[in-house]
């Protein structure tokens, strides 16, 4: 059960960072992040875009070694899930609030579904 829950994740996961990847190279998707204010980002803005890439993967890590897919000993997945939960309830309440239709529509429920699932992962296992 949980390694479906994880895989599931993880594959979401993903995708919202190949989004974010494709944000950085300067692609016109702009208007599912940020409010929707900017068709392209500008640069600064793409650079948090490849470091929010790199925070997305590193989430993925702590998933998997949660479940020992990857067995990082020295890793404390149980304290890091509680921050990584509250992390996507603020970003489902930022999304929810977006003045981008887009954003809301499509990024709110990716953030809400990653918030049951982080706790459900808690209470699983």
């Amino acid at each position: 059960m949980s390694s479906v829950l994880v895989s599931t994740m993880a594959f979401v996961l993903l995708l919202v960072t190949t989004l974010q990847l494709l944000l950085a190279m300067g692609k016109p998707f702009g208007a599912y992040t940020l409010g929707g204010y900017y068709h392209v980002l500008p640069l600064p803005l793409r650079i948090v875009s490849g470091l929010s890439s790199v925070v997305l993967l590193l989430i993925i890590v702590v998933y998997l070694s949660h479940i020992q897919l990857i067995p990082i000993q020295w890793l404390p997945t149980t304290p890091l899930l509680w921050g990584i939960a509250i992390f996507f309830i603020i970003n489902t309440v930022a999304n929810m609030l977006s003045k981008s239709s887009k954003e809301r529509r499509v990024m709110t429920p990716i953030a809400a579904f990653l918030v049951v699932g982080t706790f459900s992962l808690l209470v699983i296992t």
